[in-house]
């Protein structure tokens, strides 16, 4: 059994039985604390409606008593502000009141006296009619400066009235300011922290490793939330319980990362690192890394020797396939295209021998020109050399030889815009595929495209950054979606690739082609 497979099996063995048991003593301590906050929440959030309801208790008694008395219904119809203030406005203290207000029957304020400034009742008497319909009792909060104002309201009728079935002769309300000094007060009878969120604010009651939070909405007339009550207490037996479990949790871990760390440095060092250094290897193809790997006489190291042998084949094959590739494309994009041409030149001056012996002669001797070059290109690319077109001419010469040649095919006229400031920034190789390129297109716009004219360009393009050839004709076009690719396209794409340009062929059916690269700029001229 290998070294890897070894340490796979325990390590693998190993973190399973470290993982299962960090999981099963997590899950346990996870559902003894999801019960004991469960519970505190159940009994907090008793302990707050009882709170609530006890907190209100000054305001409903005396909403309720007060407004059923016959005293008070007599006010009502005959007020008399002497008898309120001592009946009403001193007993405000005694019921931790604020505020109180003596309404008609229709709404209409008789009375009000405060303890606090806080200002008329805040429902318009058409909003009480509207709630005192549905509502005889109501009870709901509105917001203030100072906090939030607590309003209970009720029908004020006789005293032998037990079962609050007459009508209402009026309406007593009274109100209670929560400030901060109410809620700090409550607070600290609680053993809490109470507050408010902003108005509109929302959610649930959560609690949280040793704080519990829970939240009450205080809401208005119309049931819309005026504030969110926030009460917050502190658990701490569930904090010491949380630090126990906290503690036996990181002792284990510690050893289980004691344990784990040891095999994965020995991991690392048998196995890992030298997987990484055949696949860094591998990634770079560069069989010099697997030296060091290949004298440690190790199993992988058989797989190391393995490797560069492999590495020393597909370099001598890549360079065959490479090898092939270039002379496939030189030979069809140059030579190829200028037998076809010379074929083309030919059979243009056949049909001039009778009526232009001059003229058939003179193309004749163009054509034997050219085959006698395309011979010369043959024999360099035997040899592995390139085309010697642009060793001993210009390159705006070469592509007018060009064109001179592909005019005795038939009457295609050549405009060159060639800038030799521009070629003489290409290396000869670029330089070489350019003039390719150029054959391989006007061949294709004259054979395929019936082209009578064609346009080639080639200058620094404006960004200064590399040099653009353009060319451009006349023919009948085609639909690049729908065309079948030949190996011309391919060719210009694949040499473009080669050198590091850019190449975008253009064409519409009835306008024509245009094919341009960019060439990089070669740093030191040729």
């Amino acid at each position: 059994m290998s070294i890897k497979l070894r340490f796979a099996l325990l390590l693998g063995m190993l973190l399973l039985i470290f993982l299962g048991c960090l999981a099963s003593l997590r899950l346990l301590e996870k559902q003894q604390l999801t019960e004991a906050l469960a519970t505190s929440q159940r009994d907090a959030t008793g302990m707050l409606e009882r709170w609530l309801d006890l907190n209100g208790a000054g305001l409903r008694p005396f909403a309720e008593d007060y407004s059923r008395w016959d005293d008070l219904a007599a006010f009502v119809k005959k007020p008399d502000p002497e008898w309120a203030d001592i009946n009403l406005r001193q007993s405000l203290a005694s019921f931790n009141i604020h505020e109180v207000w003596v309404l008609a029957v229709d709404a209409t304020p008789i009375y009000q006296a405060n303890a606090q400034q806080t200002g008329p009742l805040p429902l318009q008497s058409g909003e009480w009619r509207e709630l005192v319909t549905d509502t005889p009792f109501p009870h709901f909060f509105v917001a203030h400066a100072g906090g939030v104002l607590e309003i209970r309201g009720a029908p004020i009728q006789p005293t032998t009235d037990t079962a609050r079935s007459t009508p209402p002769q009026g309406w007593l309300v009274v109100a209670r300011l929560w400030d901060q000094a109410h809620l700090q007060a409550l607070g600290n009878l609680t053993e809490s922290t109470i507050h408010f969120a902003a108005s509109g604010q929302t959610g649930t009651s959560s609690s949280s490793e040793s704080q519990l939070t829970l939240m009450r909405p205080l809401n208005d007339w119309r049931g819309q939330t005026v504030n969110m009550l926030y009460v917050t207490r502190e658990m701490p037996a569930i904090a010491q319980r949380l630090h126990t479990d906290v503690f036996e949790a990181r002792v284990f871990i510690v050893f289980g990362l004691l344990v784990m760390g040891a095999l994965a440095l020995s991991l690392h060092g048998w196995v890992l690192k030298p997987l990484n250094t055949i696949g860094d290897s591998l990634d770079r193809q560069d069989a010099t890394r697997l030296a060091p790997l290949i004298a440690q006489n190790t199993e992988l190291s058989r797989i190391a020797t393995r490797i560069e042998i492999s590495f020393e084949q597909q370099q001598e094959l890549r360079r065959e396939v490479e090898e092939r590739a270039r002379l496939g494309r030189d030979l069809h994009d140059g030579v190829i295209q200028s037998i076809y041409a010379a074929g083309m030149g030919l059979a243009a001056a056949r049909t001039l021998i009778s009526a232009d012996p001059v003229e058939a002669s003179r193309r004749v001797d163009q054509v034997r020109a050219a085959l006698n070059e395309t011979i010369r290109d043959v024999r360099n690319f035997i040899t592995g050399l390139e085309p010697e077109a642009l060793h001993s001419r210009t390159f705006t010469a070469a592509v007018q030889s060009l064109f001179e040649f592909f005019e005795t095919t038939g009457p295609t006229v050549g405009e060159l815009d060639i800038d030799e400031s521009a070629s003489d920034r290409l290396h000869l190789a670029a330089r070489t595929a350019a003039l390719q390129i150029i054959r391989e297109c006007a061949s294709n716009a004259i054979r395929h495209g019936q082209a009578t004219h064609v346009h080639v360009s080639l200058r620094v393009a404006e960004d200064r950054r590399s040099v653009q050839l353009a060319i451009s004709d006349d023919g009948c076009g085609f639909d690049l979606a729908s065309a079948r690719r030949g190996r011309g396209l391919d060719n210009i794409t694949e040499r473009a690739r080669t050198l590091g340009a850019t190449a975008e062929i253009t064409s519409e059916i009835g306008k024509g082609t245009r094919t341009t690269l960019h060439f990089p700029l070669s740093d030191s001229p040729t």
